[in-house]
């Protein structure tokens, strides 16, 4: 009868150190994503400000100006863009 319960604690450890081997890997699954998204982000952010810097510069251009070239935002994109 000993023995029984001997082994439900250890089954019941294992199962925990499994639980616990499991969290933290994806911990450390989700810190590594995270890592490496930063300078995807950063890009994003540059070139946000770059296409509403733009805009914002074609727009108060004047009306003859920005008739004249079509689709402020669509050019703050393409001079982004780098074309």
């Amino acid at each position: 009868m000993a023995d029984q319960s001997i082994l439900r604690v250890r089954r019941g450890g294992i199962r925990q150190t499994i639980t616990t081997i499991g969290v933290v890997v994806a911990g450390i699954s989700l810190a590594s994503i995270a890592i490496s998204l930063m300078p995807i982000a950063q890009q994003a952010k540059l070139w946000n400000k770059c296409v509403a810097q733009r805009y914002q510069t074609l727009s108060s251009s004047g009306v003859e100006t920005a008739s004249a070239i079509g689709d402020p935002h669509w050019w703050a994109v393409s001079t982004c863009n780098g074309h």
